[in-house]
């Protein structure tokens, strides 16, 4: 099949083949099918279309036809498991700079896994770890009219008040993953460069791990990408991004 992204191109890291399909359920499963398959290092998953999209926390990602993104980049990381988080924080960045460069527009990150518009949600990544490899799943709202009940969430298109080009974003995008990936290989972390575009900090929220209600002030990240949230008793606690939930 021609692409219809122009994705007729190979990285060094993140995308030495790039795998585009019409329709799937959802290119997070469609990677995990090639991962079973045999050695899938480095491949890009795309698809014009999900039936079955997922977000953070088994949530639905609504995947409406029109020019939008879905992907999947299949990694085989060399190095520790423990740091494994600096992918979704590499793949935000990426994003965010891509989409600034692309769209003329402003975009911030929600802490763990969201890129915003003037607080309405544009992108967001989902990094799931399955055997040797590390998923890092990304969605674009770019070019399709979302439906109404999306009130909270924003298009580029909109944003931008015009088309946006997908290939050329698509493009700069992956690009700028590679970049990222390929300084991590020689000990570069993106936590700081994180932190710095997230609008959470400073911000009053309340946070749900498990059973238990934190409410406070969102402080700082560490290294590991946690939370940290300070409570009206001057006590602060950690919150793992995949364990947590905000409410404004």
């Amino acid at each position: 099949m021609a692409s219809a992204f122009g994705a007729d191109w190979q990285t060094r890291h993140v995308a030495t083949r790039v795998v585009e399909m019409e329709t799937t359920p959802s290119t997070q499963l469609e990677a995990r099918r090639m991962i079973e398959l045999g050695d899938a290092d480095g491949v890009l998953v795309i698809a014009h279309r999900q039936t079955a999209g997922r977000g953070r926390l088994g949530r639905e990602w609504v995947s409406p036809d029109g020019g939008n993104l879905y992907l999947s980049f299949i990694l085989r990381p060399r190095r520790p498991v423990s740091e494994w988080h600096q992918f979704t924080m590499m793949a935000a960045l990426a994003l965010a700079e891509a989409m600034e460069a692309t769209a003329a527009v402003v975009v911030q990150l929600k802490w763990p896994n969201d890129l915003m518009i003037d607080r309405a949600k544009v992108a967001g990544i989902l990094a799931e770890v399955a055997d040797a490899y590390v998923i890092v799943g990304v969605g674009v709202n770019v070019n399709a009219d979302l439906p109404a009940e999306l009130a909270e969430a924003v298009s580029l298109k909109q944003a931008a008040h015009r088309p946006v080009n997908t290939r050329e974003l698509l493009r700069r995008f992956v690009i700028q993953f590679d970049g990222y990936y390929d300084s991590s290989l020689r000990g570069a972390t993106f936590e700081q460069a994180w932190a710095a575009r997230l609008y959470t900090l400073g911000k009053a929220v309340r946070a749900r791990v498990g059973e238990r209600e934190i409410v406070g002030i969102a402080e700082t990240v560490d290294a590991t990408g946690a939370l940290w949230i300070r409570t009206a008793e001057g006590t602060r606690i950690s919150c793992p991004a995949g364990e947590v939930t905000l409410r404004w």
